[in-house]
């Protein structure tokens, strides 16, 4: 990656990123009674290689199996996927909603910075870590705001939400070892390598749910929206802006997650998570002005 300041679009792409993937909580509040997280989480990425397999079909276009591909770059970003999956939802169930999406998502904007800086040398600026710090005291707010007391600290959900930070940043690890690609032929391949994988845990599930129209529904848009769209964003983003930088923006996610429960689903936000949501906001704003 150059020193030279990327276009405002590639901000744009991992903001939008982050925003399809708060879509996710608020598709699984709508999806009918027996949808698990576990299967969710696990159906998403099946079914999103399924359809990209198809429209891969469907256009003709073999290209993408023919081209030279760093193999160890998809394996890490598909295995970082399943990780994910497998490791949030994990710990949510064990630690609570709050801390599980905080220690998940709050932390990865540091990990991020040290992961760039240890695998692509990349280098920190001081309103990295200005933006970071107000960006990560905001996501606290916006996710404790809401918690009203009932927090249940367990070792081991802790420890499972780490997990799951850390396999999100290798997500972005694995994109940058990939390169400059075409971003819907990368989407393809790690989403169909991670529908694979978790596979065993998708036949273990309850999936009856997904036959009613409904059920049905939600995983089109699961996997269009909130998996294939997201990736394809994040993919072409984090080729041209820092780790550090690009994960920081991606806590678009818990803010869009927040504002969709409040709109959508009809819950209540707390004054100190809406003053946490303005902070996020604010940050992103610092840390993608021209």
């Amino acid at each position: 990656m150059d020193n030279k300041e990327p276009p405002l679009k590639y901000y744009l792409y991992v903001i939008l990123a982050g925003v399809c993937w708060g879509l996710t909580g608020t598709l699984q509040g709508l999806a009918p009674a027996g949808a698990s997280s576990l299967t969710v989480g696990s159906i998403r990425m099946t079914a999103s290689g399924f359809f990209l397999l198809l429209f891969t079909f469907a256009r003709r276009d073999f290209s993408v199996f023919r081209r030279r591909w760093n193999v160890g770059g998809l394996l890490i970003t598909a295995l970082a996927q399943v990780m994910y999956q497998l490791s949030f939802f994990s710990a949510v169930r064990l630690t609570g909603v709050a801390l599980g999406t905080m220690i998940a998502v709050g932390t990865s904007p540091a990990i991020a910075g040290l992961f760039g800086r240890l695998f692509f040398k990349e280098r920190l600026s001081v309103t990295w870590y200005f933006s970071t710090a107000l960006a990560v005291v905001g996501c606290a707010m916006l996710v404790f705001g809401n918690a009203a007391g009932n927090l249940k600290v367990d070792f081991l959900g802790c420890l499972l939400a780490l997990c799951a930070s850390v396999s999100y940043t290798f997500v972005g690890v694995g994109l940058r070892r990939v390169g400059n690609r075409e971003p819907l032929q990368t989407t393809t391949l790690v989403v169909t390598i991670a529908g694979i994988l978790v596979l065993p845990v998708l036949a273990l599930g309850d999936t009856s749910w997904m036959s009613s129209l409904r059920g049905a529904c939600i995983v089109l848009v699961l996997s269009v929206v909130s998996t294939i769209l997201p990736l394809m964003f994040f993919a072409a983003g984090v080729q041209k802006i820092s780790l550090g930088r690009a994960y920081t923006l991606s806590l678009s996610e818990p803010l869009t997650a927040s504002l969709l429960a409040v709109f959508i689903l009809r819950e209540k936000m707390a004054p100190v998570s809406v003053a946490g949501a303005a902070l996020i906001f604010f940050s992103i704003y610092i840390l993608s002005k021209r």
